[in-house]
């Protein structure tokens, strides 16, 4: 099998963080252990060899890799050239404030440039993109200026306030971006298909033996199909969908470490299987709008019911899912029309 001339390969998460947190390492250890300038020379020398190694494996570099590159290796040149500390510790600086600029200047000319960086790994709404290249573009502001203070006012605490201080808020503020970037636009060639828009409940520390909140009111049932997911079919759905939490395919990690008493079917799976169920009453029709709710969890190999209520006029109905004891566990508010 030949692979596509145009496919990304991308990296596991767990070797692209290495890969991207090892040179700051290298170079907190030789600000440790030996002096400003050794570790300077490492760190340039850790983050190339990472550089090539992301290359390798990928066959690519983001634009905004080799931009820092080519940024660590003037300004840090300098510093071991003319043994002055000044040019690497003003680096960062540069760095953030040309980064938030070319996403300013992109807002300013209409183009929201964080969507060619991150186009691939999320999809939002042209609005969305926008706020979010606002929102980073003043995140870099602030860095370069809280490096500017530190740099100047407080020059024994940079490079801590370097490796862990700018690391731990740009996490933080990446965090904090989540519930924009939940919602997100699905298009093709003809124009925009679905608007999904994700909100995200947690559980509380109880674990799943945690009391659940009330089900709304069942209304009258119109049909009902019997619907019994078993672990090949939690796993089967979660290899096609790319799914790797273990709650859906590892029976001890569910009942050990999550609490839960069996496999938990995926909700997406649930959605999947009601839908259809839904669309199968009425042939020829297709679903126009779902507003999508887990209520509790669905177990593995317990007996489970889908069910309807009969439409309205413009198509709208109830559908949900009862578990063994006949509570509503999930609920779909869907409009299915021609």
């Amino acid at each position: 099998m030949t692979e596509a001339p145009n496919q990304i390969r991308t990296l596991q998460p767990g070797l692209k963080l290495g890969l991207e947190l090892g040179p700051l390492a290298i170079f907190f250890i030789g600000t440790t252990f030996f002096d400003f300038f050794i570790a300077t020379a490492a760190f340039m020398v850790a983050l190339f060899l990472s550089m090539a190694v992301s290359f390798a494996l990928t066959r690519h570099l983001p634009i905004m890799s080799i931009v820092s590159a080519v940024i660590v290796g003037v300004f840090g040149g300098l510093t071991l050239y003319l043994h002055d500390e000044t040019f690497f510790r003003i680096k960062p600086t540069i760095i953030y404030l040309l980064f938030g600029g070319v996403l300013l200047g992109g807002l300013f000319f209409g183009k929201p440039l964080l969507s060619a960086v991150l186009g691939t790994a999320m999809s939002l709404t042209e609005e969305g993109w926008k706020i979010l290249s606002l929102r980073w573009s003043i995140f870099f502001f602030v860095l370069a200026a809280l490096n500017e203070v530190v740099r100047l006012f407080f020059p024994e605490y940079w490079i801590k306030f370097k490796v862990f201080g700018a690391t731990f808020l740009t996490i933080a503020f990446a965090m904090a971006q989540t519930p924009l970037m939940l919602r997100h636009e699905i298009s093709d060639a003809r124009g925009l298909i679905a608007t999904e828009e994700q909100d995200i409940a947690y559980r509380e520390a109880g674990g799943a033996a945690a009391s659940a909140s009330p089900a709304p009111e069942k209304p009258e049932t119109a049909w009902r199909k019997p619907f019994r997911p078993d672990s090949v079919m939690l796993f089967r759905y979660s290899a096609l969908g790319f799914n790797g939490h273990r709650i859906h395919y590892d029976a001890d990690y569910a009942r050990q470490v999550e609490g839960y008493p069996a496999l938990v079917v995926n909700g997406g799976l649930t959605t999947l299987m009601l839908l259809e169920a839904a669309l199968q009453q009425v042939p020829g029709r297709s679903l126009l709008e779902a507003d999508i709710r887990t209520l509790r969890p669905l177990f593995c190999d317990a007996k489970a019911m889908l069910c309807g209520a009969a439409p309205d006029s413009e198509g709208r109905q109830m559908l949900w899912v009862e578990d063994e004891a006949g509570a509503m566990v999930f609920r779909i508010s869907a409009r299915i029309a021609s």
